[in-house]
């Protein structure tokens, strides 16, 4: 073989002397590019100059590879997915030179039918592909391309395999030179990389410092560390990319095939991404740029329990360097990763045993559910490292869960977030729970979760709910529902075990709970049939026997609104009422009067005489809603009888839907026994006493009924602080009346001016026959700036239509006058002289017509004290309220 140096001049149209000083010119340079991938485009130039061949490529391996990647082409354009799929698919010519380390060239494609073929494909005709030897190591091979075919003499190929192995030196010296100072960074970082993973104190900061170290040893795309529980599932994972991002929520659609392989053989593995399966792993890496990946084991004592993957997005070679320095940090990140894992297992062994101590601490502290449950939720979001937990007693009978306790680690409790409880039949997955004994994790994305409780977690912004039933006795006492805001949170079979100890707890605090409730209640249910007695025995006047009954029935059957329905013929009307005010609905339960027909509870209870139930009346088809009872959730009801007798009615209800039982309808017809004897006494005796306070002519209440009523209605109003009105009517020329058509006649028109005031007032308003043609409205709760208007609609009432009596049309027309306490007076005789002095302004300045002071300002402070002898009635067991006047409970 001639020797190109002794040669006077080259055959590729090139002097000697110009060839050698640009060899010295390339050595020269080199010795300042100390990078690979910096060197390549001066070496392929190089190439192309010498050979005056058009295109030219260099394929590299590493170090005792078998595999050849193209890591930099110049020249006329073949793109790098070509020569890729040529070398994938086995390429002849390159493939040979590197096995057979000789230069192996095809001068037509035409003449070879196997070794052509691939240069055919690729619009070329001839091809030399020479082997990359230095210090007797391959690096790889130099591939030269024609568009024309090339008949290389043997001048020639000494020239190209002198060219080759000038080549290879500088590949050489630039990969000793890129090991050296690679060698000695690595070193650097893994000493920094041993000291502050060893300070890590989570598994989080040691994935993330393994990730970033791994990514700052190597020239890679990005690296991922991931954790995989006793089950083989990743459980934890983190990673960064070389932009300095975090890969926190990567979501795969299955495990990755590189985790999966480096688990089955536990020993580094090195893929292309089109080599994964399956193709969802492979479509979301390519479509991030990922082309090649390595993964390492973390392993400790021959167990894996992690996987280190390093992603690059060019075909890469790893030297054996290279491999040995990412085993290194593998090897670091398991140690520690172990460590934190012992680190953990004594915390959390500590926590239970804290967990425990606290839930004792906690069962003996109190006998009171609420806070009881309270404070186990709170211990149940920390214990399980979740957002928020709902406790919930169940009634398998009734199909009802009740919520007793909340905690958000994100706010405080409220009943709009949680709820108050729901129908079993809303959430067949709380029945499926509560029938078996296991917890149940649900996903929001999970496709067999029940629409009813994706729904539900969509709405309060959670992405997975982990259900525990609660059992005692061998049955289902409650619920435990454990929201979490990571759609990806999942439980190990040890994180299970360890939230029995708080669930075991939260069922026995049920039972306990239960048991006390019922003896309390038991005790309370005696003490108020023992009060209720006592005070019903000592009043024969009905008012106050309903007020009693309403104040004390809520020590033993809870309620937000409550009233007391008489009985008259087949209507009922409300007698007396609590708790309407907070939904705004006192005038409307106070003018409650219909036919039993249309109140469903109440129509049952007359049929039957028992007690009746509803515990939701938003699913029992049997409620009627009647006006705007929008508050009512449940509701219950006892009728008042005594012997056989039906008096009325008690109806209770509370906002929260599934609330009321059969035991409170059981305590509730205890309390209705009493009130109902006592209810029949009072209005035997209320007949009689009647009788003194009527006026026999028109039917309403007399002139001592009325003062007696006034003096009531202003004590009350000084104790609470509204004002209480005066009207007084005087008939017009009344005498002419009596002495025109007879005393009868006038007796006839008193009643009907009497019954026509009537219809026009409130049911809390009291009218008497103050004397003669005289009548007063005592109007309680309406104050100055309202009492001419109604003053006039009253007096209108009368002159507008005339009264027909025995064919004879008379028409009557009235004066008023009023006044209003405390603004006009402080105390009764005084309003009574105030109004009657203003009857007597309207009577002389005309008649027909209502005359009454200026009003004063709204609220009007009242004098400290009553004036001329007012006794006040406080502590008289008379209840503040505007709703039934005591006379007209009768």
């Amino acid at each position: 073989m001639t020797d190109p140096i002794q040669a006077q001049s080259s055959p590729f149209g090139k002097s000697l002397p110009e060839l050698l000083n640009f060899l010295g010119k390339l050595v020269e340079k080199s010795a300042s590019i100390r990078s690979i991938e910096n060197l390549l485009p001066d070496l392929l130039d190089a190439a192309i100059t010498f050979s005056g061949m058009p295109s030219a490529a260099i394929y590299l391996t590493g170090d005792g590879g078998e595999v050849l990647h193209l890591m930099a082409e110049a020249g006329a354009r073949i793109g790098p997915e070509e020569r890729r799929r040529r070398l994938v698919a086995g390429e002849v010519i390159a493939g040979r030179a590197y096995q057979s380390r000789k230069m192996i060239a095809v001068e037509h494609s035409a003449d070879e039918p196997i070794l052509g073929e691939p240069l055919r494909a690729l619009g070329m005709k001839s091809q030399v592909s020479l082997p990359l030897i230095s210090g007797g190591q391959i690096l790889g091979v130099l591939d030269l391309n024609d568009s024309e075919p090339h008949r290389f003499s043997a001048e020639e190929t000494a020239w190209l395999e002198s060219l080759a192995g000038h080549i290879a030196v500088l590949l050489f010296g630039s990969r000793l030179f890129a090991q050296s100072q690679t060698a000695n960074i690595q070193l650097t970082r893994f000493y920094e990389f041993g000291s502050r993973i060893i300070a890590a104190t989570t598994f989080p900061q040691a994935l993330e410092l393994t990730a970033k170290f791994a990514l700052m040893a190597t020239t890679a795309q990005s690296a991922i560390v991931y954790l995989i529980d006793q089950e083989g599932k990743i459980s934890l994972s983190h990673g960064v990319d070389n932009a300095g991002r975090e890969i926190l929520d990567e979501t795969v659609p299955h495990p990755e095939s590189l985790v999966t392989e480096i688990l089955a053989a536990g020993t580094p593995k090195v893929l292309l991404t089109e080599e994964l399966t399956p193709p969802e792993d492979r479509e979301l890496l390519s479509a991030k740029g990922v082309v090649t990946l390595v993964g390492l084991p973390l392993k400790i004592r021959n167990q894996v329990i992690g996987v280190l993957s390093v992603r690059y997005s060019l075909p890469h070679t790893f030297s054996q360097a290279e491999m040995d320095g990412l085993t290194l940090y593998a090897v670091q990140a398991a140690g520690t990763i172990e460590r934190l894992r012992l680190l953990e297992e004594s915390r959390q062994r500590e926590s239970d045993l804290r967990m425990i101590v606290d839930m004792a601490r906690v069962v003996t502290s109190t006998l009171d559910l609420e806070e009881l449950l309270q404070q186990i939720a709170v211990l149940l979001v920390w214990t399980a490292r979740m957002d928020a937990c709902v406790i919930a007693s169940v009634d398998m009978e009734q199909g009802q869960v009740r919520t007793l306790a909340a905690y958000s680690a994100f706010g405080e409790r409220t009943d709009r977030e949680f709820g108050t409880g729901y129908a079993l039949a809303d959430s067949p997955v709380s029945m499926q729970v509560l029938k078996g004994s296991d917890p149940l994790l649900l996903r929001i994305d999970d496709p067999q979760v029940h629409p009813s409780e994706a729904a539900l977690l969509r709405q309060l912004h959670y992405g997975a709910l982990l259900m525990i039933p609660l059992w005692a006795g061998g049955k289902a006492l409650g619920l435990l529902r454990l929201y979490s805001r990571q759609n990806n949170r999942s439980f190990s079979a040890l994180e299970l075990q360890r939230l029995r100890v708080p669930a075991e707890q939260a069922a026995l605090a049920l039972v306990n709970a239960r048991l006390y409730e019922s003896e309390h209640q038991q005790r309370i249910l005696a003490e108020t049939l023992r009060d209720i007695g006592l005070i019903l025995s000592g009043s024969l006047r009905a008012g106050t026997i309903l007020e009693t009954l309403l104040e004390q029935i809520g020590r033993v059957v809870p309620f937000d609104s409550a009233n007391v329905m008489l009985l008259q013929g087949d209507r009922v009307r409300v007698a007396s009422h609590r708790g309407y005010e907070r939904f705004g609905l006192t005038e409307w339960i106070a003018r409650l009067d219909l036919p039993i027909e249309r109140l469903s509870g109440i129509h049952h209870m007359a049929t039957t005489l028992h007690p009746h139930f509803i515990p939701d009346v938003q699913t029992d088809p049997g409620w009627q809603s009647i006006g705007p009872t929008w508050h009512v959730g449940s509701w219950v009801g006892a009728p008042l009888v005594t012997g056989e007798q039906l008096l009325g009615f008690l109806s209770m209800d509370k906002a929260e839907r599934g609330y009321y039982s059969a035991d409170h309808a059981s305590r509730l017809e205890s309390l209705a026994g009493h009130a109902a004897l006592a209810l029949l006494n009072a209005l035997t005796f209320g007949e009689v006493e009647q009788a003194s306070i009527t006026d026999f002519v028109t039917g309403i209440y007399n002139r001592r009924y009325f003062h007696e009523q006034l003096q009531l209605e202003i004590d009350r109003a000084r104790r609470i602080g509204y004002p209480v009105s005066l009207l007084i009517y005087d008939i017009d020329h009344f005498k002419l009346v009596n002495d025109t058509h007879g005393h009868p006649i006038g007796d006839r028109i008193l009643q009907m001016v009497a019954r026509r005031i009537k219809e026009e007032l409130r049911a809390v308003d009291i009218l008497a026959r103050y004397g003669g043609e005289e009548f007063a409205v005592i109007l309680p709760g309406t104050p100055a700036s309202s009492l001419a208007g109604v003053g006039e609609r009253l007096r209108q009432g009368i002159a507008m239509q005339p009264f027909l009596v025995d064919d004879k049309s008379i028409s009557i027309t009235v004066s008023a006058g009023g006044a209003t306490f405390p603004e006009d007076a402080n105390d009764v005789h005084r309003l009574i002289d105030e109004a009657d002095r203003w009857l007597y302004d309207a009577k002389q300045t005309g008649r027909n017509r209502t005359r009454v002071p200026e009003p004063m300002p709204w609220p009007y402070t009242a004098p400290a004290e009553p004036a001329r002898g007012e006794k006040s009635r406080k502590g008289t067991g008379e209840a503040d309220t505007l709703s039934e006047p005591a006379g007209e409970k009768k």
